[in-house]
């Protein structure tokens, strides 16, 4: 092959010449401008997930310590006190007139906070009192779990999703799916001894309004799943279900890539210092790299065309 390149005329070597001299940065520009186009929408998706997954972080901490401070006005509440003290050796009359102070008070917080769907006050005596909600059986709410875990820790407040199973049941028309329940043991201003809890459920609508207009590229997505790896909320798509809790516990890295429905999806999550819960950013790389699949097959065909010629 060399023989007969060299044994050719001097016009055919310096065609040669000239065409090697214009493909070759052609062809060494097109590889190296798409490795530098990929690597730099990669770090551009990234870095937005990052900053939308922190804003969200940031936004749920504040809105839970908001819900904490409702939860330490109920606390605080001398009509709250008083129930808390009522037993069954107390006067009918008595009782009933605390009730009615309780729901008055219960009543202003639901009013001025339309993202409660429902309060429920139950004291040690396992006498409750709420304008929403009442037990479903006989049953002891005192020995309801929510109830357990909120005594047994009582320095704070304790978020539910998806609060399934319990024998509380509301005149509200809403189901376990549709709100976060927030516990929290109460006590007297009187004693530090912890005589009730109190339990608040929250409408998601609140979450959502903190995910709803956040989108990362064409379909990507932002959700929230709390320390048990149930999905707190999340918007509606068909992959947040494939998702595996597993998946965000066996690696210490905060970014994974992961194959869902024949599709390479990039997962970035980071986890709440103050719920414990994680938000998760969810991206398809195949169409983040979209653009970048397009002026590769453009490059392709303009080095073609300038081998043609």
């Amino acid at each position: 092959m060399l023989r007969y390149f060299q044994n050719r005329g001097l016009h055919f070597r310096l065609l040669v010449y000239f065409i090697t001299l214009i493909l070759l940065p052609v062809a060494t520009l097109g590889v190296i401008g798409n490795w530098v186009s990929v690597k730099t929408l990669e770090n551009e998706a990234n870095d937005h997930t990052e900053q939308m997954i922190g804003q969200v972080t940031k936004n749920l901490d504040f809105y839970v310590q908001n819900v904490g401070q409702t939860l330490q006005l109920i606390s605080k509440n001398p009509e709250t006190e008083r129930f808390l003290s009522v037993n069954s050796h107390t006067a009918p009359d008595q009782r009933q007139s605390i009730e009615v102070e309780v729901r008055g008070m219960l009543s202003n917080f639901t009013s001025t906070y339309p993202e409660i769907a429902g309060i429920i006050i139950v004291n040690e005596n396992d006498l409750d009192v709420s304008n929403e909600m009442y037990r479903v059986a006989r049953n002891p709410l005192t020995s309801e779990e929510w109830y357990i875990e909120a005594m047994n820790e009582p320095d704070k407040p304790h978020l539910m999703s998806k609060p399934v199973g319990r024998n509380i049941t509301t005149n509200m028309n809403y189901s376990p799916d549709d709100v976060l329940s927030v516990v929290m043991a109460l006590h007297g201003t009187q004693s530090e001894r912890y005589q009730g809890v109190v339990l608040i459920d929250y409408k998601l609508t609140k979450l959502e309004s903190l995910i709803r207009d956040i989108t990362l590229g064409k379909s990507g997505f932002i959700y929230i799943m709390d320390n048990n790896g149930e999905i707190v909320y999340a918007p509606e798509n068909t992959i947040v279900y494939r998702m595996r809790a597993e998946w965000l516990q066996e690696h210490n890295e905060t970014s994974i890539v992961k194959t869902i429905r024949n599709q390479r999806y990039q997962i970035m999550y980071t986890e709440s210092d103050f719920t414990k819960w994680k938000t998760i950013g969810v991206f398809s790389l195949s169409e983040t790299l979209q653009d970048v699949t397009k002026l590769r097959n453009a490059s392709i065909i303009l080095v073609g065309m300038k081998a043609n010629d």
